[in-house]
């Protein structure tokens, strides 16, 4: 099915940190950068930009309607955070 192999590239890019491909350093996200940051709207936006970067690049056909951050989700951390792509 087309759209899961769309689904299975685009968690494989996002997950993927830049630097882990072999002849592909550029390939993936910088997501690990942000781990210590703080939950704070302009990180999110910082998140949602380099997802949004790197999915243009490897993925064009692929066009975003909205990426959304979850700050209040029934969970005990409130350190994580949760993107709704």
């Amino acid at each position: 099915n087309k759209l899961d192999g769309i689904k299975s590239m685009l968690l494989h890019i996002i997950l993927t940190p830049k630097g882990q491909r072999l002849r592909q350093p550029n390939f993936g996200t910088d997501l690990i950068k942000f781990i210590f940051e703080p939950n704070e709207s302009s990180v999110w936006d910082n998140v949602k930009d380099e997802i949004r970067k790197q999915v243009n690049l490897y993925l064009p056909d692929v066009i975003f309607d909205n990426i959304n951050v979850i700050t209040k989700v029934f969970t005990y951390n409130r350190n994580q955070l949760n993107i709704i792509i």
